[in-house]
C-alpha cells in the first residue's frame, strides 16, 4: 500500500527515477498532439484530394479546348456556328 502512495504523487516518483517522470510528460505531450495531428492527417488528405480532383478536371477542359471538341459544353457548338 506504501508502493501506490508514493506512486500517486508526482515529486515522489520524480525522486524514485527521473526517467519515469520524463517518460511521463513525453506520454502526456504525445497523447495531447494526438487530435491535433489526426485532424492535420486528415485535412491534408481531403485538401490533397480536391486539388487533384480540380487539376484533373482543368486538363480534361484544356484537352477538350485543344481537340476542338464541345462535349459537355451545352452552347458552345452554337457560339462556333454564327
Amino acid at each position: 500500500m506504501n508502493a501506490m502512495l508514493l506512486q500517486s504523487c508526482p515529486g515522489c516518483i520524480e525522486a524514485s527515477s527521473p526517467t519515469l517522470f520524463e517518460g511521463f510528460l513525453w506520454g502526456l505531450a504525445i497523447m495531447m498532439s494526438m487530435p491535433f495531428v489526426l485532424l492535420l492527417v486528415v485535412g491534408g488528405g481531403l485538401f490533397y484530394a480536391r486539388r487533384q480532383e480540380l487539376r484533373q478536371a482543368v486538363e480534361r477542359l484544356l484537352t477538350e479546348d485543344r481537340d476542338g471538341s464541345s462535349a459537355g459544353r451545352p452552347g458552345a457548338a452554337q457560339k462556333r456556328g454564327t
